[in-house]
């Protein structure tokens, strides 16, 4: 098989046909098959034998013509492209002043994973993405983590500079609360604050730190958070009207 070519191959359903370019790369260490905006394209190791890569392409055409409908027309139809997306196209990470490009790659393995490509400014889902339920929860997973490192510093921080001390911080996904903080001490946050301006992020702590001096919401409580958030109104405005992404709920 030469270095560099195309073959046609018919989708399951719809029945239409379309090239899949065949890249042999010396870097792969099993075949990959990536949707890009200009082509398809099936990365094979060196020597793989051409009977071997085009079975792997089959099993692969039922996430090809899904993945193929929810990011464009298919092959022959007319019209505009769609910009419904099954998954994110990209995430805002508002806090972290980053926009990242999300790209998808199907891997033969039973498991999704999801890292930073900090070289090129985007993150790489990859492994079952056929799969919705372990896409999001890669999702979820990634940017837990993320949250736990930047948050958990920020409140850090925040406390020394406050001088008012928590017992510990746990960050989680929720769907109902920015954060809130129990009478034992304990801060929990909400890992989606990574979506929000870093304002916003700044005020949602200096919030829940003043609670640990005043357990309510008392005049003396918001007096307490104008000491560090004069526009806190601002802030908790800006809060209501700021969409995050969604991903998907936990089990």
């Amino acid at each position: 098989m030469p270095e560099k070519s195309s073959i046609r191959v018919t989708l399951p359903q719809c029945r239409e046909s379309l090239s899949v370019f065949l890249r042999y790369s010396p870097k792969a260490a099993r075949c990959t098959l990536r949707v890009k905006e200009e082509n398809v394209e099936l990365v094979l190791p060196l020597f793989m034998p051409q009977s071997e890569a085009l079975s792997f392409l089959e099993s692969c055409l039922p996430w090809l013509e899904k993945t193929l409908k929810k990011r464009w027309l298919l092959p022959g139809m007319s019209g505009r492209k769609k910009v419904i997306r099954e998954y994110p196209d990209k995430l805002t990470f508002s806090a972290l002043g980053k926009v990242c490009p999300v790209f998808y790659t199907f891997l033969d393995v039973p498991w999704v994973g999801v890292k930073m490509d900090e070289e090129n400014s985007c993150m790489r889902v990859s492994g079952n993405v056929l799969c919705p339920e372990a896409v999001t929860e890669a999702l979820e997973n990634f940017i837990l983590r993320k949250a736990e490192e930047y948050l958990k510093e920020k409140l850090r921080q925040l406390s020394y500079e406050t001088a008012f001390p928590y017992k510990k911080c746990a960050v989680r996904l929720q769907s109902t609360r920015w954060g809130s903080c129990s009478s034992s001490g304990t801060i929990s946050l909400n890992a989606m604050l990574l979506f929000v301006p870093e304002e916003c992020v700044h005020y949602v702590l200096i919030h829940e730190l003043c609670h640990i001096k005043h357990m309510d919401h008392s005049s003396f409580f918001w007096q307490e958070v104008a000491k560090y958030v004069p526009r806190w109104k601002y802030y908790r405005s800006l809060l209501k009207r700021t969409p995050v992404p969604v991903l998907g709920k936990r089990s």
